[in-house]
């Protein structure tokens, strides 16, 4: 019972937000919101001239609407709650190191910094903004300062397929990070920013 508070309480810390994450491939809502008003604006057409089937335009663009709905919640609120249990649960001891691939603007890759005080955390991107909204190194170190782990925060651009690994003698994993979307070759060498 004792274990289960501590995780509950490390979940409920993690979920104290201060920086601002984004929208996940921001232009799904935007497309869907679209195309439910698009409906909505055929369904009251299709009523007013008396077309019997503008029901069918309406829930559709009930459902369009409701699921861009979701969508925002969902990437707004919903995966932190859902990385916040996962993360809790790690058991860590937090002197860690922790690699995020794909960490866009931070929201998992600064959960974990806060798990690990004595520890170290790399998020490695490739700052696209069609994969998040305002992606970009500088807004992943002010989200980490905005956190309070700035200092134990490491940011890399790059291509999580040329990036290059310590061996397997010198290290031990914990766990398996991300990658949320599949990266394209770079043409210029990965970089460091701190």
């Amino acid at each position: 019972m004792r274990r289960r508070v501590r995780l509950i309480a490390s979940g409920r810390e993690l979920l104290r937000i201060r920086g601002h994450y984004g929208i996940d491939a921001p232009y799904v809502p935007l497309y869907m919101g679209a195309g439910g008003a698009g409906l909505a604006l055929a369904a009251v057409v299709l009523a007013a001239i008396g077309q019997s089937w503008w029901p069918v335009l309406a829930d559709a663009a009930v459902a369009s609407l409701a699921s861009a709905g979701l969508y925002l919640y969902c990437t707004l609120r919903g995966k932190l709650v859902v990385w916040a249990r996962i993360l809790a649960s790690l058991r860590l001891r937090g002197d860690e190191r922790a690699l995020d691939v794909g960490c866009g603007r931070g929201a998992v890759l600064l959960m974990v910094a806060k798990l690990l005080p004595r520890g170290h955390v790399v998020g490695l991107d490739l700052w696209k903004t069609s994969d998040q909204s305002g992606n970009d190194p500088a807004a992943t170190l002010a989200n980490a300062r905005a956190e309070g782990v700035a200092d134990r925060v490491e940011l890399v651009t790059g291509d999580m397929r040329a990036m290059a690994l310590p061996t397997a003698a010198s290290t031990s994993s914990r766990a398996a990070w991300r990658s949320t979307t599949s990266p394209r070759p770079l043409d210029a060498e990965p970089r460091s920013t701190r």
